[in-house]
């Protein structure tokens, strides 16, 4: 299998990847990506549980928490509607977006998958038009059914915009991510300068920098958020105390606001190193 990957390449595995049975096609993605064979009849680390679960899992919250429109209703009814941000419009019809009632600064993006999603700076440097036509074609897809992420498949498309976030300086907050396992956080992501020089740090609850690189190169250390204990009481009253999903917060100046809730992060395909570590948060998954 490494020689068939070597020599057809990435376009051509793409171009076989919709004629090959699911659990195949995850494999094959999940060796390229980690450099061995995952175990799916009796997965262990927290990769092989993605996949596992990709494969598996079928229960509606899924689809209610990948849901970014939908999941809105749910953070509100665990942790309260201050948490979310200011909604301005949505429905399933690019073409009434009310672009002139709009902040100087938004948000627009689709619900019903991962990375559909444009910052307007300033609209006054973009085209209304450009916009409802990118919408429109994002509302006609289905995100990435090769990727098996089943939790999107039953989402009803809606077109979103939303509050700008944004430090008083400017800049883009910090990403928060909380990994709850069994409603309890055991592991929190901090991503960095996203749109620049991408790094990520991992910490333990108690803000214990881990020694652990997850996909991205391993950033410096940031200081811990003063608020960082109402922050995980949030994660976790948000987790609903499920087996295993990441809660993704912002803290912009001290405010706390719900980003999303991942089912499968990284679609398990980011390589974590230690490979041990993989292990370790997989022990923590009780598959549901």
């Amino acid at each position: 299998m490494n020689t068939l990957l070597a020599s057809s390449g990435k376009a051509a595995f793409w171009k076989l990847a919709p004629f090959l049975p699911d659990e195949l096609r995850l494999k094959i993605l999940f060796l390229k990506e980690h450099g061995s064979w995952p175990n799916l009849a009796e997965p262990r680390t927290f990769s092989e549980k993605v996949q596992w679960r990709k494969l598996h899992d079928r229960r509606a919250l899924l689809t209610m928490f990948a849901d970014k429109y939908g999941v809105r209703e749910y953070v509100a009814g665990k942790v309260g509607e201050k948490y979310l941000t200011r909604l301005y419009w949505a429905s399933s019809d690019p073409a009434t977006m009310p672009f002139d009632d709009l902040p100087q600064r938004f948000v627009v993006k689709a619900n019903h998958g991962t990375r559909w999603n444009i910052l307007v700076k300033d609209k006054r440097e973009v085209s209304r038009d450009a916009l409802v036509a990118q919408l429109a074609e994002w509302l006609r897809s289905r995100y990435p059914a090769l990727h098996c992420e089943w939790g999107y498949r039953n989402i009803a498309p809606m077109a979103l915009a939303e509050e700008y976030l944004s430090t008083a300086a400017g800049d883009i907050p910090p990403d928060y991510k909380f990994f709850v396992f069994g409603g309890r956080v055991r592991m929190i992501q901090v991503d960095l300068d996203r749109f620049t020089a991408h790094s990520r740090c991992l910490y333990d609850p108690q803000w214990n920098l881990l020694p652990v690189v997850l996909g991205y190169p391993k950033g410096v250390g940031i200081q811990r958020p003063e608020n960082l204990d109402e922050m995980i009481w949030c994660a976790e009253q948000c987790s609903g105390g499920v087996d295993f999903v990441r809660v993704d917060l912002y803290n912009v100046d001290g405010r706390i606001v719900f980003g999303e809730l991942t089912n499968y992060p990284g679609g398990g395909l980011e390589r974590i190193t230690p490979a041990s570590f993989d292990a370790e948060l997989g022990s923590w998954w009780k598959l549901g």
